[in-house]
């Protein structure tokens, strides 16, 4: 998967990957890497069809959504066609590493049960066909 998206060998862009995600989600799993100037890095890379499996719940809740709001009235009063459009770009966003990228305090959370978690910089690259970022190096 990496290197479909970046358009080289692993092993010309890391010295050493883990094969074994240390983290994984619904939309990405993340390893540990090296890079050749020996600093360590996590990769985040997106699940393999995860953007069409979205699209296709995406236009289900749409679909569900436009009937609640045509035929009851709760539906109609509280817009849930336009609630739809505003989860789907959220959704969507997620989708998007490069945004994810340009807002490195996003990765900062602190609170009194969890874990502090600062992400220091974003490496990326943008993928050979430039349709979207779907792996990240970050640090």
């Amino acid at each position: 998967m990496i290197e479909s998206e970046l358009g080289k060998p692993v092993s010309q862009i890391f010295r050493a990957i883990d094969t074994e995600p240390i983290a994984a989600a619904s939309l990405a799993q993340v390893y540990t890497a090296t890079l050749f100037t020996g600093e360590k890095v996590v990769v985040k890379v997106q699940r393999p069809g995860i953007e069409e499996v979205v699209n296709t719940d995406l236009d289900i809740m749409f679909d569900l959504a436009k009937t609640a709001q045509e035929h009851t009235e709760i539906g109609y009063r509280h817009e849930v066609s336009e609630l739809a459009q505003e989860f789907a770009y959220g959704l969507r966003g997620e989708l998007d590493f490069r945004r994810e990228a340009a807002t490195p305090h996003s990765s900062a959370k602190t609170s009194k049960t969890s874990l502090t978690c600062m992400c220091r910089k974003s490496i990326w690259s943008t993928p050979p066909a430039g349709d979207g970022l779907r792996t990240a190096a970050r640090h």
